[in-house]
């Protein structure tokens, strides 16, 4: 855990509002959790959209709302600011970003897919068998480098 926000410049107060034992805890939970999607789950609920006052469009590449953070402090749902969010649960700014950027189109994060795909490239085992035997083709002799000490070729 990373210390909090500065006291002075928080336009929030953060500080005033969490104590240190309640970062703690907030702090060990998310990390005991233990599951990427269960993570990412947690912080995209503590993330609510602000609707600001004036709102210029662009009807090309409107933009998205901005976030607030929430921690639940004392079975009160508190607003924080994103540093003190991202200091108390040691994530970086990218964390929250890839959260945003992964839902579909119910507000559901979408599961991690690392090494879940199934397209992996088939070999015919008969040109594995013409590789090795491409291989033995070749005449061998003991490395000159380790002669003594190996039995490599």
């Amino acid at each position: 855990m990373k210390p909090p926000c500065s006291d002075t410049t928080c336009r929030l107060k953060c500080i005033e509002k969490v104590s240190h034992d309640q970062r703690f805890q907030s702090f060990e939970k998310f990390w005991n959790i233990g599951d990427l999607d269960l993570q990412r789950a947690y912080i995209h609920s503590c993330m609510t959209d602000i609707t600001p006052r004036y709102k210029y469009t662009n009807a090309e590449q409107p933009r998205k709302p901005n976030k607030a953070f929430h921690f639940i402090v004392n079975e009160k749902l508190t607003r924080i600011c994103k540093t003190f969010f991202m200091r108390t649960l040691d994530i970086s700014d990218r964390f929250i970003r890839t959260v945003k950027n992964n839902r579909d189109a119910h507000s559901f994060t979408k599961p991690d897919g690392r090494g879940k795909h199934n397209h992996h490239k088939d070999i015919a085992l008969k040109l594995v068998e013409d590789i090795k035997n491409h291989i033995n083709w070749i005449p061998r002799m003991e490395a000159h480098y380790v002669r003594s000490d190996s039995s490599r070729e």
